[in-house]
């Protein structure tokens, strides 16, 4: 069975295809077998997912958003926190930037995001979503401060102190903050209201908005 998710950045659009390992990945055949000691493939639980960029934008340390659900993924199979599902390119088998958001077995609904370095206008990319440890492969690291570039997990909530202090008058002696070739907010085209900065225990700061 396919299952076939979409997200949408600007003018470009990011196509994710899911299939079971033994059926072919979307729009080609399976990856070349790599050198490398480490074969994903033998994992416990494989998905082949193919990602397309048919925009005509460059995509640069992309954040793709990976939705599991029973149609798609065994949930009986990994860890009961899904700690031990991983993604690797699909033809080197190199182990990709990954993160765990939220993974409910007994819903059978789980939340994956993929960092890709680079995907190129109207070009796609195979990768393999493991579940269970595959032998020869070192164990995935589930962290999202390597998929994001601004990055603070919800676990740091009680750690985090109030920064929201400054009122219309104060001035910053050293500013103003400029941050290069990054988006803070992304708008929607709705109104974006009440917004409130913490400081979160690494030294990040977080904005806020409803």
């Amino acid at each position: 069975m396919t299952s076939v998710f979409s997200g949408k950045k600007n003018s470009g659009l990011v196509f994710i295809c899911l299939l079971l390992q033994s059926l072919a990945a979307c729009g080609g055949g399976p990856s070349q077998p790599s050198a490398l000691d480490c074969n994903p493939r033998q994992a416990p639980e494989v998905l082949s997912l193919t990602i397309q960029n048919t925009g005509q934008e460059n995509l640069q340390d992309y954040p793709v958003a990976i939705s599991l659900d029973e149609t798609v993924f065994d949930f009986t199979v990994p860890s009961g926190d899904g700690s031990d599902l991983a993604v690797w390119d699909g033809t080197t088998h190199a182990p990709m930037p990954a993160w765990l958001e939220s993974y409910d077995p007994a819903a059978g609904k789980a939340l994956l995001w993929v960092n890709l370095s680079a995907l190129n206008p109207q070009s796609s990319r195979g990768l393999l979503l493991t579940a269970g440890r595959a032998l020869g492969c070192p164990a995935a690291v589930l962290s999202g401060y390597s998929v994001f570039p601004f990055f603070s997990d919800v676990t740091d909530v009680s750690n985090w102190q109030a920064t929201n202090r400054l009122s219309v008058t104060d001035t910053i002696a050293e500013g103003p903050l400029t941050i290069g070739n990054r988006s803070v907010i992304e708008s929607d085209g709705m109104y974006n209201g009440f917004p409130g900065v913490a400081q979160a225990v690494n030294g990040d700061f977080v904005l806020a908005y409803k």
